[in-house]
Order: C-alpha cells, then structure tokens, then sequence
C-alpha cells in the first residue's frame, strides 16, 4: 500500500471501529438472544470464540480479499455484509448462529486490518494509532 494522504486517515478508522464495534455487540445480541429463549447458554460462548477467531482470520486474510489496496466499494461490499451478518443473528436458529457469528468475526478482521494498513502506511503512524 502506497503512503496514504491525511483525507483518507479518518474514514479509514472509521471503518476500522466499525469491526471492532461489532465484536462489542456480539455479547450483547447473543445475551438477548439467550434472554429470549432462541439460543442455549453453551452457545454464547461457542459463539464468542467463533467470532473472536474469525477476526483473527479475517485480518490475516485481508490481503488476500482486498490486494494491496482497498476500492471503496469493497469497503461498502464489507460493511454492509456485517451488517447483514449481525442482522442474521437475530433470525438464525442456534445451531447457524455459531456460523454467522464466526462470519462477522471473518469481516470484522477485515475492517479492522483495514485501519491497521492505514495507521502503517500514514505520514505519522504514532499520532495517527493515538
């Protein structure tokens, strides 16, 4: 990835919080899910796990799904596909739900890699990490 110009340093971090956000809300939909009766309590944390390791393959993978520099519209491609993996948890029976939870772990590694090429590639990585 070539240097990256300062107009693209925040929506750039933008999309990587957006990752790491989705991994905060994981406890929270699957928590909901278990309240409601619609998902057992051994697979919150098989969920989790899936998800957690997701975004570890996620961010290693990255490259191989972006190349060396991401279009927008990959980007676009990425975020709604979390968004529509978060929205699938909502309607996924248990057994599918360990699945798409480790689904939006894979693209939430991605968003989040993404950020981190950006932060590497910056002008000044450690004001731009800050």
């Amino acid at each position: 990835m070539d240097r990256v110009r300062n107009s693209q340093v925040v929506p750039y971090l933008i999309v990587g919080i957006t990752g790491i956000l989705a991994i905060g809300f994981s406890p929270l939909i699957l928590t909901e899910l278990y309240e409601e009766g619609r998902l057992p309590v051994s697979h919150i944390g098989y969920g989790l796990t899936l998800e957690l390791l997701g975004v570890g393959l996620g961010t290693t993978l990255c490259r191989i799904v972006f190349g060396r520099r991401a279009s927008p519209v990959r980007i676009a491609i990425a975020l709604v596909a979390l968004a529509g993996m978060n929205l699938a948890s909502v309607f996924a029976s248990d057994a599918v739900q360990v699945g798409v939870r480790f689904v939006a772990g894979l693209i939430g590694g991605v968003l989040v890699r993404l950020a981190i090429n950006v932060i590497v590639n910056s002008d000044r990585p450690t004001r731009v990490s800050a």
